[in-house]
């Protein structure tokens, strides 16, 4: 509306813009209308209904555009087509076919009106050429358009049906998906053996609720394992070279005497180095059961020595 008051006011032309007037009294009327459906009718707004009426006015709206630019030849009728395509994504299969017999009924109103002489588009001031279409023009016209609009709704029906059907395939495959995430994290979550992922830098990108308990961390990702391992006196994780497949294994003495098992694999992306895997056990009451039986072998060996002795 402001662009058309500016042109109007730089080149004086109001015979040429006046009939727009008409088209964006229209479409405001159309907007106030639509505003107070929504406000008023509650229970329309999360039904197809609401949008059929919304498409029927983009239909008005476009026959007044045509009618103003030149009638069944405009330009503009490209647009009826547009109105296919947008109810056949919105509305699937049904939209389409309604909102193409929406079109041929408006267009067909159009060319008869027009050939007839109903419609004057000079009596409405517009001063675009125009001149009165013939039966022939009018009969090509419907049939070229109605054509169209019925062969973009079927095309509209067969793409949403397969875009409806991606759509189950692709909820099916995320609901799978889900599925097999929650199993992992259970499995993961429940295992004694902390299991930690890190980054080639040595940065954490996962862990464990056993691995957070036996290394005393708070957060499952973010820490610098490497670091770690720097506090308890060790040397940093080294990368694997490109055909190693074994693993390392090293134990971990922590200041509460208590004995960690650690077993660092290779993790691979496409055969190229992607970061570690690190598996991480509880070793302390192995170890005292270790160290009781080398005591007791330690007694039972002094006193078959003392026996000897004797």
């Amino acid at each position: 509306f402001l662009s058309y008051l500016g042109i109007q006011a730089f080149l004086g032309l109001e015979f040429y813009l006046k009939p727009f007037y008409y088209l964006i009294a229209f479409v405001l009327f159309l907007n106030l209308v639509y505003t107070v459906l929504y406000l008023s009718v509650r229970h329309l707004r999360a039904r197809p209904l609401f949008i059929y009426i919304q498409l029927l006015g983009d239909a008005l709206s476009v026959t007044l555009l045509c009618l103003f630019t030149g009638g069944i030849v405009s330009i503009f009728t490209f647009l009826y087509h547009a109105l296919v395509v947008l109810a056949g994504y919105v509305l699937r299969k049904r939209g389409a076919f309604v909102m193409a017999t929406a079109n041929s009924l408006v267009f067909g109103f159009l060319c008869v009106g027009l050939f007839y002489g109903w419609l004057d588009p000079e009596r409405l001031g517009a001063t675009f050429p125009y001149e009165r279409p013939t039966a022939d023009t009018a009969l090509y016209s419907l049939v070229a358009h109605y054509t169209g609009f019925f062969l973009i709704a079927t095309l509209m029906t067969v793409m949403s049906g397969r875009m409806e059907a991606q759509r189950k395939a692709l909820g099916a495959m995320e609901k799978d998906l889900s599925t097999l995430r929650n199993l992992n994290e259970q499995i993961v979550s429940s295992l004694t053996w902390g299991v930690v992922t890190l980054e080639p830098s040595g940065l954490v990108t996962f862990s464990n609720p056993s691995a957070l308990r036996l290394l005393g961390e708070s957060t499952p990702t973010g820490w610098d394992f490497n670091h770690k391992l720097d506090i308890l006196g060790l040397k940093p994780l080294e990368p694997f070279a490109p055909a190693e497949r074994a693993e390392r294994e090293f134990e971990v003495h922590l200041g509460n005497a208590s004995h960690l098992e650690v077993v660092v694999s290779p993790l691979r992306s496409a055969q190229s180095p992607a970061g570690f895997l690190v598996l991480i056990r509880d070793q302390t009451e192995i170890v005292r059961l270790r160290e009781q039986l080398a005591l007791r072998e330690r007694l039972l060996a002094t006193g078959a020595m003392a026996a000897d002795i004797a």
